[in-house]
């Protein structure tokens, strides 16, 4: 947890954030970027995409028709967050974490989960 300590008090953490605004200030930054870049994964599908196995970014980017190197830092951002497992050779596949999010694995609904992330109709590109 970026170095500081955290104690279980009461079922809530408690965590030594509260203490320096600066680690609280950094985690919800963090957090808001973690939240677009799951955004963008939703929006692209890209959990749907991996259901099936292992595919490489340039695969990925062109069946998402986006850049290869953004999509690439995209998915290797989302691999340092548990989303998504990064392989040899650019390859990525589905990690736990982003297992729960391909509704052909778990049953969950697009539509459910894109709400998730800000995005609850339209799609790639359009609001």
């Amino acid at each position: 947890m970026g170095g500081t300590r955290c104690l279980l008090d009461d079922r809530r953490l408690v965590s030594a954030a509260e203490d320096n605004p600066q680690i609280a200030l950094r985690r919800l930054v963090a957090g808001y970027q973690v939240s677009q870049a799951l955004h963008v994964a939703a929006t692209l599908k890209l959990a749907d995409l991996l259901a099936d196995g292992p595919r490489t970014s340039d695969e990925l980017a062109a069946a998402t028709e986006a850049h290869a190197d953004a999509l690439y830092r995209l998915l290797r951002a989302l691999a340092a967050v548990g989303v998504f497992k990064e392989l040899d050779d650019r390859r990525f596949e589905l990690a736990p974490l982003g297992d729960a999010c391909a509704p052909t694995r778990r049953g969950a609904s697009t539509a459910g989960r894109r709400s998730w992330v800000g995005r609850t109709t339209g799609t790639r590109g359009r609001r």
